[in-house]
């Protein structure tokens, strides 16, 4: 069996179909719920909206997931209510660029 995929959460832990790796933005099936807002899960296999989480690199404040700021960062993942904001980086120290939150197969 197939876990649900990363960025989307299946109630009953798995999906209703298998998952379709060349179509990763479509949902398969009726138990596969895409994550709300930009959130992501930290793996696969994420089966309630709780395990949704504001990604490293991103703060969610007022129902919206954006990058930290150049000079920020935000190292984990975190609930969108804990996210609001990133840290500051610190003097003489900069976040020049955003990197890719990890995929997993």
């Amino acid at each position: 069996t197939s876990k649900c995929p990363q960025r989307f959460y299946c109630l009953g832990g798995q999906p209703a179909v298998a998952w379709n790796a060349s179509a990763p933005d479509a949902t398969q099936g009726t138990t596969v719920v895409r994550c709300p807002d930009g959130l992501w899960t930290e793996r696969p296999g994420a089966s309630t909206a709780a395990q949704c989480l504001t990604p490293p690199g991103h703060r969610t404040f007022n129902g919206s997931t954006t990058p930290c700021l150049n000079g920020e960062f935000r190292a984990e993942f975190k609930p969108a209510a804990a996210a609001a904001s990133c840290s500051t980086c610190g003097d003489g120290f900069s976040s020049a660029g955003t990197e890719q939150v990890a995929v997993y197969d």
